[in-house]
């Protein structure tokens, strides 16, 4: 049986535990710290190695295996799409690369400092949400300005057709 990996909830735990321990209030900050502080613990716990058990095939049998049938262009990241740039407003959108995601759409984009961001538009809400170099979002807000209004208008006709 694998190893328990901790969850976001028992590191909250154990934050607030502290912070009451040691006698101090715990702020909304203080939470905010904690959630992250948790998420980067449970991350950095998902991306040890868990060893995997080898099969080891007795002497004379042989294991069925079928060739790899998805050539180089249907794998994604392999070449499957060009990029398709669009631009809106300082952004750079990589429209050949929507993803759907949790109710969303997700797609690559370069700032205007040449930073590759992550932009993500869900059409029910009519709101964007942006995720930086350093995969941190920043939250769900309706679009601002005219580029942003026009990117949500573009990304939500382009999903339905």
């Amino acid at each position: 049986m694998p190893p328990q990996l901790p969850t976001l909830q028992t590191g909250l735990n154990v934050w607030i535990r502290r912070g009451i321990r040691c006698g101090i209030r715990v702020s909304a900050l203080s939470l905010a710290l904690a959630a992250v502080s948790a998420a980067e613990t449970v991350a950095a716990a998902k991306a040890r190695p868990v060893p995997v058990p080898l099969v080891v095939q007795p002497a004379g049998s042989r294991a069925k295996t079928q060739p790899p049938t998805a050539s180089k262009a249907e794998l994604p990241g392999l070449g499957a799409r060009q990029p398709e740039w669009r631009l809106y407003g300082p952004l750079r959108v990589d429209w050949s690369s929507w993803t759907s995601m949790g109710g969303s759409v997700v797609a690559p984009t370069i700032n205007s400092k040449g930073q590759t961001i992550h932009l993500s538009v869900n059409c029910s809400v009519g709101k964007i949400n942006v995720a930086g170099a350093n995969g941190v979002w920043r939250g769900w807000q309706a679009p601002q300005v005219d580029f942003e209004r026009q990117l949500v208008k573009d990304a939500c006709a382009a999903r339905r057709s």
